[in-house]
């Protein structure tokens, strides 16, 4: 018995099969790309050669329907395989069971990749007002990347870390300008696959550039790139070099640092903490505590030497007597704070902060959090909603800080301290700096987090700080990742992420030349925003006046029903 053949060739020149297939083309092999390079340490690279696909398809495309569904699926893809654990963290913030969490996924990987179709949207927009608008790619993808209010800000920058030359530019621009060097690298190897199967952007309908003329830029970018992406390495082994011979010229004694790695979830752990930290009493200037591993305080308490005191100005059924009777040495932590009501009471609200105690267990330096966590201190759209608070499980409110200043300073270092996600934020660091922060330090508690990936992939956008300033950076977390950065971004000390643990860090005192991001990093951010809409507005202007110089517009017939001056 034969069986009828099926003729599959009507699907395959159907509408419905081109559109799946440039579904599956634009969503799934870069996405797996990128999510694989974010998950896994060491594939940065290969998140390179990932958006350079996602540009590839995006510019063989023309529809703003196609563009934004298929970089929609790009940016789903990518963090719902590079975070995976998603789940467990929604699951702890908003209170729910772990299958309803896991269900929300899905959808919370399409908010946060949201990014990638309003790129897409924005750049064939750019595509068809400007000639210029194809090379603008790389400036586009660092602004919207930038600005998108997403959950976890990853910079393509960070995939550069695994060529600790190219990061060095940082220093310059800041991460922004580490983003815009790999986004453009993306580009030219999107180039170079149109280069090589003679396709444009421009060759389906579009009038702002021929082929020919395409294909010659192309190559002209191709070789500016190359001279580009060399030069910058070769500055940075030169920047590696000459920083790690500055950093021998010490100009004081080190700061001897103890670092305690704990999880602050157990009563106990306060008490192994002071265990630890006992053991080395007369041998470090400074011992560092995870965010969270000291009790909640009134914000008048300053004197910590009294049992009595301290317990009728604490709250919660945790907390600590003393944060550490009888110091090893001075000691910085983090807690919650509160400021009395009219009865003296706690109200239900409260700071996060971070608190710096001298050896007499006296108060002498305290920072309140002002980057509060999306959905775990701030719920988004509260102030018009109150409800999504109440709906979320949130009873206490945590409250926004004022100010970065500094926390006080540590055997004549002064010290920039950082609570959890703080230090992803460049801003906020460059504040630290610029009010004369020596030493970048983290506070963190990755109690949300359960798994060492996204414990990871923090530390890797954290990492950047220390090249930006030329600082060394200290993080001190409950889970991981702890540890001590140098200022070319090496990683010198760290401890095993999910455990507990404890290392002595002794930070050279030295002075290196400030850094040119820490002074005008805002002019560089405001000069790379407003590149790209500048000569979007220049193009596209002179574009428009192109095609109606020499027309006659009194000569233009009317629609019939409309008016005529």
């Amino acid at each position: 018995m034969k069986f009828p053949r099926i003729n599959l060739k009507p699907l395959r020149e159907s509408s419905l099969w081109k559109s799946l297939f440039f579904f599956l083309l634009a969503s799934l092999i870069p996405g797996v790309l990128i999510g694989l390079s974010w998950r896994i340490p060491g594939l940065g690279l290969v998140g390179v050669f990932g958006l350079a696909i996602f540009l590839y398809v995006q510019a063989s495309l023309n529809k703003f329907s196609t563009v934004f569904l298929s970089a929609m699926g790009t940016g789903t893809v990518a963090y719902f395989i590079a975070c995976g654990w998603f789940g467990y963290t929604i699951g702890y913030l908003i209170h729910i069971d772990r299958f309803w969490a896991d269900i929300l996924t899905l959808p919370v990987s399409m908010l946060q990749g949201g990014h990638y179709p309003l790129f897409a949207v924005i750049w064939l927009f750019a595509r068809r007002i400007s000639k210029f608008g194809f090379w603008l790619a790389p400036f586009l993808w660092i602004i919207v990347q930038g600005n998108w209010p997403g959950l976890f800000p990853c910079r393509n920058g960070c995939l550069l870390l695994d060529v600790p030359n190219l990061c060095q530019i940082a220093e310059i621009g800041g991460v922004d300008l580490v983003s815009l060097l790999a986004a453009s690298i993306s580009l030219a190897i999107a180039v170079l696959m149109m280069v090589i199967r003679s396709h444009s952007p421009y060759s389906s309908g579009q009038e702002t550039m021929t082929p020919k003329l395409f294909r010659q830029q192309g190559v002209y970018f191709l070789a500016a790139m190359s001279f580009v992406t060399m030069f910058v390495f070769l500055w940075g082994q030169h920047r590696v070099a000459e920083l790690s011979r500055q950093m021998k010229v010490v100009k004081g004694k080190p700061l001897r640092l103890l670092m305690v790695q704990a999880n602050t979830e157990y009563k106990e752990s306060n008490d192994r903490m002071i265990e630890v930290s006992r053991q080395f009493k007369g041998q470090v200037d400074l011992i560092v505590w995870p965010e969270s591993s000291l009790g909640s305080y009134n914000r008048e308490l300053k004197d910590f030497t009294n049992a009595e005191t301290v317990v009728k100005n604490s709250v919660g059924k945790d907390m600590r007597f003393q944060p550490f009777p009888d110091p090893a040495a001075p000691l910085l932590a983090g807690a919650s704070t509160w400021q009395p009501n009219e009865n003296g009471e706690a109200p239900p609200s409260h700071y996060v902060s971070a608190l710096l105690f001298d050896e007499n267990e006296q108060l002498v330096g305290r920072r309140d959090k002002v980057e509060l966590m999306p959905y775990g201190e701030s719920i988004p759209g509260e102030k018009f909603l109150p409800f999504l608070r109440t709906w979320m499980g949130s009873k206490e409110t945590v409250l926004q800080g004022e100010g970065s200043g500094l926390i006080g300073s540590a055997a004549g270092m002064k010290l920039g301290v950082a609570l959890c996600c703080e230090d992803m934020s460049p801003k906020l660091v460059r504040n630290f700096v610029s009010e004369g922060a020596e030493l970048i330090m983290t506070l963190g508690n990755g109690i949300a987090f359960d798994s060492e990936v996204a414990l990871n992939q923090h530390f890797r956008i954290a990492q950047l700080r220390a090249i930006e300033h030329r600082k060394f950076f200290v993080r001190c977390t409950s889970h991981g990742v702890s540890g001590l950065v140098d200022p070319t971004g090496e990683l010198i000390i760290e401890l095993p992420t999910m455990i507990d643990g404890a290392a002595m860090i002794e930070v050279p005192n030295v002075r290196l030349p400030s850094a040119p991001y820490s002074s005008n990093g805002s002019s560089v951010e405001a000069a790379l925003i407003c590149f790209p809409v500048f000569m979007l507005i220049g193009s596209g202007g002179m574009r428009l006046r192109k095609r109606f110089a020499g027309r006659d517009v009194s000569q233009i017939q009317a629609k019939p029903g409309t008016a005529r001056a």
